[in-house]
């Protein structure tokens, strides 16, 4: 499977994984509008449908580790 990786000239200046072989793809943005900014990810179909959004905190990112 082929993957490719653009960043888009948008607001969000989202990245977006194209799925070469089925024409979907994946979106994820950072969403810093939220007191705590947000990694959105979003799937899309190969008719630019979107099935599956998902939003989790930054922090959750973070290593706790001491």
């Amino acid at each position: 499977m082929k993957l490719t990786v653009d960043t888009l000239d948008n607001e969000a200046k989202s990245a977006v994984i194209n799925i070469g072989t089925n024409e979907g793809y994946i979106e994820a943005y950072i969403d810093d509008s939220y007191e705590n900014p947000r990694m959105c990810i979003n799937l899309y179909n190969s008719a630019g449908t979107v099935f599956s959004r998902e939003s989790m905190a930054l922090s959750m990112f973070t290593s706790r580790s001491k």
